[in-house]
């Protein structure tokens, strides 16, 4: 998977999102709804804690992304899935 990183549906979230998150492509769901896709990989001292969570962004707006920590993927919204499985096939996360 190639990434474009100044290929964004919302590139005004450079600065309030992709300054400290990893982007991990745009992506349309089924629906029509555009997100930018990323992950926060938590560190400490530069060790990977093996810690993430999400950073999906949906508008140019500050304040309109979804972060949190994986829930029950089975259940997850597809940006969600397509989240993860970009990540992993990456390998920033394993589970």
């Amino acid at each position: 998977m190639k990434i474009n990183e100044k290929d964004k549906f919302y590139p005004d979230a450079n600065e309030w999102m992709w300054n400290y998150c990893t982007f991990l492509g745009k992506y349309t769901d089924k629906s029509g709804n555009n997100y930018d896709l990323g992950i926060l990989i938590k560190a400490d001292n530069n060790l990977l804690l093996n810690e993430y969570s999400l950073a999906i962004v949906y508008d140019n707006i500050p304040g309109s992304y979804i972060s949190s920590y994986i829930p029950d993927e089975s259940n997850s919204p597809e940006f969600v899935k397509e989240t993860l499985k970009r990540a992993r096939n990456l390998n920033l996360i394993k589970k």
